[in-house]
């Protein structure tokens, strides 16, 4: 019988042992997982971050390529109203000096005899 006793509290320091062996064992991939987890939530937050930076200077970087195309049209469309005027009295005087220089000449001679 106290071989048998023996045996049995043997048995039992082995599945005690066995038992603490498997609880760690839990325990680290808990804290394992945990900190997976963790890194991953991390990596996530950091992805958005990114994300949010990137659409912000995607954003700035169209904004300022906007203002420039803004800026070209309006000088364009400066340049455009300066040639314009220009041609268009360039044009006057053709006129002027051309088909209504006689037209002009008659108004002027009747305007004074009035």
């Amino acid at each position: 019988m106290n071989r048998s006793n023996k045996e049995r509290k043997k048995e039992k320091k082995k599945e005690r042992l066995t038992e603490r062996k498997k609880e760690r064992k839990r325990e680290r991939k808990r804290k394992t997982d945990r900190q997976t987890e963790r890194k991953k939530g991390r990596k996530k937050e950091r992805k958005k971050e990114r994300k949010k930076e990137r659409k912000n200077t995607d954003l700035i970087k169209y904004l300022k390529k906007y203002e420039m195309v803004v800026r070209l049209f309006q000088k364009w469309e400066t340049e455009e109203k300066k040639r314009g005027l220009k041609k268009k009295g360039r044009r006057r005087r053709r006129r002027k000096n051309g088909e209504r220089l006689e037209e002009r000449e008659k108004g002027r001679k009747e305007g004074r005899k009035k």
